[in-house]
């Protein structure tokens, strides 16, 4: 989409003028959450990286590349490292966990999927879940054996019930192998295909080395 459409989506949603739609259309692009499709001349979250123009051409960052779980937006590059590794993922789980339960149908005691995803806590959740992308490689690596298998199991168990919510739970043994050699998450800017954390805990029940 151009940036003049953008700016002309953000006016009828808000009600608010060119000038308005522009700044808040600015304000997406600095946080991370649209990107222009030449990010060579206009890298992410540059200040002056937005034009409302018909000739900018933008993509939505959780565009960018398919199946990634984690893209909502790019983390902040000027951002200190995160260090916090069990505090971000116990958050993540508990955000999860939440929305699932206020999503069960009454009557099967089953998973509403739509329900989930509308729920204004499923964007707070995307958008935290981006700070996997952050998070300290040096940090990762002094988490003790207990603690990384903590990591570990929980990221996998988060990544998995997010994959089911973002494309639906697989039905066939040759949707479920796709499912999981295609969704992959962002964790310390290394890529990791659901199938590939799976086999590094069944590998190395310690977590990944």
């Amino acid at each position: 989409f151009s940036g003049k459409t953008l700016v002309a989506a953000i006016r009828k949603q808000y009600h608010v003028s060119v000038d308005e739609g522009a700044l808040f259309a600015a304000h997406l692009s600095k946080q991370g959450v649209i990107r222009h499709v030449d990010t060579v001349n206009f890298p992410p979250r540059q200040k002056g990286s937005f034009k409302c123009s018909n000739h900018e051409i933008y993509r939505l960052q959780c565009d960018a590349k398919e199946k990634l779980l984690n893209s909502f937006l790019t983390w902040p590059l000027d951002a200190e490292p995160t260090t916090n590794c069990l505090e971000v993922i116990d958050n993540l789980s508990r955000l999860l966990s939440v929305m699932e339960l206020s999503s069960l149908d009454p009557v099967d005691g089953l998973l509403n999927q739509q329900h989930c995803l509308k729920m204004k806590k499923f964007s707070k959740f995307e958008e935290a879940a981006c700070e996997l992308q952050n998070i300290s490689k040096e940090a990762l690596e002094m988490l003790d054996e207990d603690e990384m298998t903590a990591f570990a199991l929980n990221l996998c168990s988060v990544m998995l019930r997010y994959a089911f919510l973002k494309a639906g739970i697989p039905r066939t043994e040759e949707e479920r192998i796709d499912f999981m050699k295609t969704m992959l998450f962002d964790l310390a800017g290394e890529y990791y295909s659901l199938e590939e954390w799976c086999n590094l805990l069944t590998s190395n029940p310690g977590g990944p080395e």
